[in-house]
């Protein structure tokens, strides 16, 4: 998945920018396959316009509502994921907001339940105690 990832992430360069930086795309795709992690995040790669960061296993959200104990479930179609928080309510944690469905009659209608939209993939404390999800202790968390 990464490769594909890097693959997309040059292919929406800039054309000149990734012209110049094409050999590098080798260079990290070998680094990805070596499993080569610090080597990957060192790097300054298309003059910093792709970055590596190590995220350790408790830093992504999943992991860490599943061990706090919350009833949380993937979406198989998108980066998005629903829990329970502590007021027994359903919360959708996403990326991007769910579209609208269609309804008997053919006009559209939003889904019933709280939202919570993450912007560059983090998702800080703050905003999921303020969404009912207390039991996290970490600043802040990845979605994906």
């Amino acid at each position: 998945m990464l490769h594909d990832e890097v693959n997309e992430a040059f292919n929406a360069l800039d054309g000149e920018v990734y012209d110049r930086h094409e050999d590098e795309l080798d260079t990290i795709q070998t680094l990805i396959s070596n499993q080569a992690a610090i080597a990957l995040e060192d790097g300054l790669w298309a003059n910093g316009e792709l970055t590596f960061t190590r995220v350790k296993e408790n830093e992504m959200l999943v992991v860490a509502l599943c061990e706090a104990g919350y009833k949380v479930e993937e979406s198989n179609a998108s980066r998005s994921i629903y829990v329970i928080n502590d007021n027994g309510q359903e919360i959708r944690i996403s990326d991007h907001k769910r579209p609208a469905f269609q309804t008997i009659g053919g006009s559209y209608s939003d889904h019933d339940y709280t939202e919570v939209i993450v912007e560059d993939n983090t998702i800080s404390n703050n905003l999921l105690r303020s969404n009912g999800i207390i039991r996290l202790e970490q600043e802040s968390y990845y979605l994906a």
